[in-house]
């Protein structure tokens, strides 16, 4: 056979192909070569940029104010290390702000201290937007301790709501937008009643209860509140309004809350007459200037013969930090850290373990107030030698039975070890919270907290009538006649009877629970039970707290407890998720997120061994069959 000879242009494609792969290998080459070093560089950078914060010297001695600028709600916990707020972190470059009131709260007692040169705290709490009156207390009393030293706190506000009032009512001066808000409502409590609409529907609610006070299951069966509800409700909010009253007019004993209740009769006459609620304010004495931040800043500066440069302040944290001699109240607590050292041979800890929102048995994320999130603390806790005692911090309205005993059985297994539990109920510690609480060895509530709700309930929806409304029907087989527990299925009378029985069951051990844990008998459990609920100055005199205080005050009832000469480190413990990225990681993905957002996510979700980011997504509770619930959705608002 014979071959055709080879031309010349079958030798050029060859060597055009030849060249056409170096080329493409030189580029690709040096394309990875540029970007293995613009990651190292960005590692190089990440790490510089760490270690030159941490190593920022910043003379304290010549600090002389504090700024504490609040974001958002007053959280009960510190930061949670989420990898998703991680991720956000690291592709924004900006921190998540995140307000924990024991921040606040040693910031300030640091500053109170008498080797501080702290004279001057600002506040801003434009930003502000939910605190609750116990949270108020709290800080409120650290400022007051501040002022007695005769140092000076000024509070500035574009608006202020109820509650944000009360926490400026320490300060010495108190600042006010001309154009902002100013106002004082009153409080309410307000259910939605849903029977009307589920009739009409054709949706039927089952709701066995134990409890004759037990009121979360009337927004299901009726149009109204109960009277004996409606009479149990009104004393929480005079006990609390009462409560209000006392801060403000302790701290300003000058002014009049009857003068400027929004919408009444002597608010519309004051601000006919003033014109602006500012100006309303400042004439009745409630705010001291009515300037904007600009002003406000620029006053700053003034009273302390601060030369500024001509630049348009539009924040507080525009004020020069070496002009004016400055510190953020995070920053003054990290710089601190090192001072407040003790090295003590007999230190020991005492463990925080937080139960924050509903009980639940699943948890979504690890913030969630369950088992699997609280149980493995509680056992850390236990088995460690430096830890004395839990304090239980508590905000938490209850929920699933199961979910409360589950935990309640680790802290009877904590308490078989010698060691001590206090809890501190916050916001509303009641139903499922005060099953697990009642066992501690004491229980401190602030006055205003909501406690009590010791009953039990269910909801178990049928829909029936809807499905039969519309043209759906249902047929089929079975073994026995309550064999069948559909949705499209109406209760049969033995299986309510097996759910109430279920019901009372639960309802006698948890007052047994009470009975046994808080050394009060049984008939009078009875009378003080019923799913009532109480404020934390109520439920002292019934005998279901021990005392009236705030964290500090749970935190000497617990050393108390421990009777030790020992100096004590409070431990915050907190879930963490199981494929947290490492320190070198989190700088490896960020110097990636620099050239490409999509690499770095890709790199992320590699390291944390996840398909996606879970937080990051709709959250969708499980599923799951209707169970026994021991839950009390009582929210006090401010009226609207």
């Amino acid at each position: 056979m014979n071959r055709k000879p080879k031309n010349i242009f079958f030798y050029l494609d060859k060597i055009g192909g030849f060249i056409t792969y170096f080329r493409n290998f030189f580029i690709n080459s040096l394309f990875l070569i540029i970007l293995f070093f613009g990651v190292i560089i960005g590692i190089i950078s990440a790490v510089i940029s760490q270690v030159s914060d941490n190593e920022k010297e910043i003379d304290l001695s010549k600090i002389s104010v504090m700024i504490i600028k609040f974001a958002g709600s007053v959280a009960d916990t510190p930061r949670y290390n989420a990898s998703a707020d991680e991720f956000v972190e690291i592709l924004t470059g900006e921190k998540i702000e995140h307000t924990f009131i024991r921040d606040i709260v040693n910031s300030i007692k640091y500053a109170t201290n008498g080797d501080s040169p702290i004279n001057h705290i600002i506040i801003d709490a434009s930003n502000l937007s939910n605190i609750r009156l116990d949270q108020v207390e709290t800080i409120g009393n650290s400022l007051k301790t501040f002022t007695e030293q005769g140092k000076k706190v000024s509070f500035y506000s574009k608006s202020y709501s109820q509650a944000k009032y009360a926490l400026a009512s320490y300060a010495n001066n108190i600042y006010l937008d001309p154009m902002g808000s100013f106002t004082i409502n009153g409080l309410t409590i307000e259910n939605i009643y849903f029977k009307e609409l589920l009739d009409n529907l054709g949706v039927t609610v089952y709701t066995p209860k134990a409890g004759t006070h037990k009121s979360a299951i009337e927004p299901f069966i009726r149009t109204n509140m109960s009277e004996h509800v409606k009479k149990e409700y009104q004393e929480i909010v005079n006990t609390i309004w009462s409560q209000y009253k006392e801060i403000v007019t302790s701290n300003k004993p000058n002014v009049n809350l009857d003068e400027v209740l929004y919408a009444s009769e002597a608010y519309l006459n004051n601000l006919a007459k003033y014109k602006t609620e500012c100006n309303l304010a400042k004439e009745l004495g409630f705010v001291d200037f009515c300037v904007s931040k600009e002003e406000f800043i620029s006053k700053f500066e003034k009273d302390r013969n601060i030369v500024v440069d001509n630049n348009n302040h539009k924040t507080l944290e525009d004020i020069n930090l070496k002009k004016t001699n400055s510190i953020d109240y995070l920053t003054y607590l990290k710089k601190t850290k090192n001072k407040r050292k003790t090295f003590n041979q007999k230190e020991a800890n005492v463990d925080v373990i937080f139960g924050i929102g509903e009980i639940t048995d699943i948890a979504e994320d690890i913030t969630s107030f369950s088992p699997e999130n609280i149980v493995p603390l509680i056992k850390k806790s236990q088995h460690s030698k430096k830890s004395k005692g839990i304090i239980l911090y508590l905000n938490t309205p209850g929920g699933s039975v199961t979910a409360s005993e589950e935990i309640r059985r680790a802290l009877v297994d904590y308490k078989k070890s010698g060691k001590k539990i206090v809890a501190y109920m916050t916001g509303t510690t009641a139903s499922g919270g005060y099953w697990i609480s009642s066992l501690a060895d004491s229980i401190v509530a602030h006055p205003s907290t909501i406690t009590g709700s010791i009953g039990v309930f269910a909801l178990s929806p049928s829909f029936e009538k809807m499905a039969n409304k519309y043209g759906i029907t249902t047929d089929g087989v079975t073994t026995n006649n309550n064999a069948n527990r559909s949705i499209l299925s109406k209760q049969t009378e033995n299986e309510a009877k097996a759910i109430q029985l279920h019901i009372d069951n639960t309802y006698e051990l948890f007052k047994n629970y009470v009975s046994e844990d808080r050394k009060i008998k049984m008939d009078i459990v009875n009378q003080i039970a019923q799913g009532r609920i109480y404020t934390g100055s109520q439920a002292i005199k019934k005998h279901l707290v021990d005392e009236l205080g705030d964290f500090n005050k749970a935190f000497a009832d617990l050393k108390n407890l421990i009777h030790s000469d020992s100096t004590y480190i409070i431990k915050y413990r907190l879930p963490k998720e199981k494929n947290n990225l490492g320190n070198f990681s989190k700088m490896f993905v960020k110097a990636m997120a620099k050239f490409n957002q999509n690499v770095a996510l890709e790199l992320f979700n590699m390291l944390q061994d996840n398909s996606n980011i879970k937080a990051l997504l709709p959250k969708h509770k499980a599923n799951t069959k209707t169970e026994i619930k021991s839950f009390m959705p009582l929210v006090v608002t401010e009226a609207k």
